[in-house]
């Protein structure tokens, strides 16, 4: 089990508030009699019996979103029994409806039913539409959904969270041995994407701290590993293209990205900078 598991599930229900299956627009067609039927079965979720509460509760799960409202106002009632089985099932059939969302966007290859997820418009202009790019967005939105939501929104808490989940991961390296997979790819890369984006209000507070995570050995072994599989290879080439020279030098120098190292090292020799620290690193670039 990944170790931000517990990250992940509070994302789930998060996205499933705006990025349900569309299969699910059958949801707000529930007749009165359907309705009075899950009411009921909430209500036997507190039964004496833990026979009928399990019934019940298998039950409201095997209906999915249909008994999201139901399930919503059930956790304000005044029995805890009722409360807590409720929002277990709650996050079951939003984790599930999350799912389904997810596979259906990456099967919709062909764009018939012209899905999409936050960031998607952008992801797709830089890396391209293919089933692989789908799938590696797909993978990142199942690590960092809320934060690729607070992206898409332009979020006034987006450089925050940015810069917190990009400390977490630095912390989790940091404890874990170098060759582990504790610093996830799909995170690396959705940071990287989001990082990269000089619109974006996490740009300007974020590239210190995501530095000093892709210095991590943790980091570099996630990112090897995954290179050749996913669309990161070329996300961290944008984020060094994109990045202050100092950080984007050293970044090339680590990962081997020879082009995209030696570009920065000519815009920062062509600027004329006074920095030796700056002139130091692009000589070295260059030298390779």
């Amino acid at each position: 089990m990944p170790l931000n598991r517990s990250f992940k599930l509070n994302w789930v229900v998060l996205i499933c508030l705006y990025a349900v299956d569309a299969n699910a627009q059958d949801v707000g067609s529930i007749d009165g009699a359907s309705n009075d039927a899950q009411k009921t079965l909430v209500q036997q979720l507190g039964d004496p019996s833990c026979y009928e509460r399990e019934l019940a509760e298998q039950e409201l799960m095997s209906r999915g979103l249909v008994a999201e409202s139901v399930l919503v106002d059930a956790l304000k009632n005044s029995d805890p029994e009722i409360r807590w089985r409720a929002r277990r099932i709650l996050v079951g059939v939003r984790e599930e409806a999350f799912n389904a969302r997810l596979t259906a966007f990456v099967e919709d290859i062909e764009r018939d039913r012209k899905l999409t997820l936050p960031g998607w418009r952008k992801f797709d202009g830089l890396v391209g539409d293919t089933r692989q790019s789908r799938e590696a967005f797909a993978a990142m939105t199942r690590y960092e959904a809320a934060l690729l939501s607070a992206y898409a929104k332009r979020s006034p808490d987006l450089a925050a969270a940015y810069a917190a989940r990009a400390e977490w991961l630095k912390t989790q390296a940091d404890l874990r041995p170098s060759d582990s997979d504790c610093v996830p790819w799909q995170s690396i890369a959705a940071l990287l994407f989001i990082g990269s984006d000089k619109d974006a209000a996490s740009y300007a507070h974020g590239a210190g701290r995501m530095y000093s995570l892709l210095c991590e050995s943790a980091t570099t072994h996630s990112i090897n590993k995954h290179a050749q599989t996913s669309a990161i290879r070329t996300l961290l080439e944008n984020w060094v293209a994109k990045s202050p020279s100092y950080y984007g030098m050293k970044v090339a120098l680590k990962y081997d990205l020879r082009e995209t190292g030696l570009q920065q090292a000519k815009t920062l020799l062509e600027g004329k900078t006074t920095s030796s620290s700056y002139l130091h690193y692009a000589v070295i670039t260059v030298g390779r």
